[in-house]
């Protein structure tokens, strides 16, 4: 039983001097490049839509036919909805982003 004691303390000591021999030499990593906003762009975007829209109003919102005005709609407001967008970014400084950007839906 005194073997096994001296033998598992053994082990143990070995695997944590081992494991400190790996602590011993220092690891730098290299430092991160800057982050920078500027370069070009292109997304898409994608949804869809459900529900009813009812107006009643006593103005006039939309012209009917003929020119006669009418005061009440409900469309259906139910579809797919789609878009996307291009663009491209200039960072001037590290809190100046300037850029353009085109979009549709």
């Amino acid at each position: 039983m005194k073997k096994l004691f001296v033998t598992a303390f053994l082990s143990l000591a070995a695997i944590g001097s081992a494991q400190a021999a790996d602590m011993a030499l220092p690891v730098k990593a290299p430092p991160p490049a800057p982050w920078s906003w500027t370069g070009f762009y292109i997304g898409g975007n994608g949804g869809y839509s459900w529900g009813n829209w009812d107006s009643t109003s006593l103005t006039a919102i939309f012209p009917g036919p003929g020119g006669t005005l009418v005061n009440s709609a409900s469309p259906n407001v139910q579809g797919a909805i789609a878009g996307g967008q291009i663009g491209y970014n200039w960072q001037i400084s590290p809190q100046w982003l300037a850029g353009v950007e085109a979009d549709g839906q």
